[in-house]
Formats: structure tokens, C-alpha cells, sequence
């Protein structure tokens, strides 16, 4: 019972911080990337404005890496098959 226990909470944790950046992650490529990946991850393209000035806000909770980290962990879900995506933590991702 207890080793029931000890997966079924932590897999809720796992699966509740993996919500947050499917979330997070998904609201900033559709309402500041226009959806797209690759605008995103292109280091040579100049990041939208807004975005900047999202990340530039003092009352955001969210730090600027883990709102990039967020974006790129939503991104690898959409790919991965969800047996392999519910096996893997935040930090795995």
C-alpha cells in the first residue's frame, strides 16, 4: 500500500508542474508567437516586443528562464508520445 501510495503522489506532483508548463508554455506560443515553434526558438529572430516586456515585468511570478523553460517543455510534449511524457519529471523534460 504504501509503495501505491509513494507513485500515485508522485506522479500527481510530476503531473501537476508538467500542467503549469504545458499551460504557461502553450498561452505564451499562441498568444505571442502566433503558435509558431520555430519564431520562438530561432535565435536569430528578434523576439517579439510584447514578450520582452512580459519578461520585463516586476509583478510576474514567473522568472524569465522558466517561462523560456516552460515554452520548450510545452512544445516537447506535443511530440512525445503521452507514455513516455508521464514517465518523465519537470527537471527530465
Amino acid at each position: 500500500m504504501l509503495e501505491e501510495a509513494v507513485h500515485f503522489i508522485n506522479r500527481k506532483s510530476v503531473l501537476s508542474s508538467l500542467d503549469l508548463a504545458r499551460e504557461v508554455g502553450k498561452y505564451i506560443l499562441d498568444n505571442f508567437f502566433d503558435g509558431d515553434y520555430q519564431c520562438f526558438a530561432n535565435p536569430s529572430s528578434a523576439k517579439e516586443k510584447s514578450f520582452r516586456a512580459l519578461l520585463a515585468r516586476q509583478d510576474l511570478l514567473l522568472g524569465n528562464t522558466t517561462l523560456y523553460n516552460f515554452v520548450r517543455v510545452s512544445h516537447q510534449l506535443d511530440l512525445l508520445p503521452s507514455d513516455l511524457m508521464d514517465c518523465l519529471t519537470l527537471t527530465q523534460h
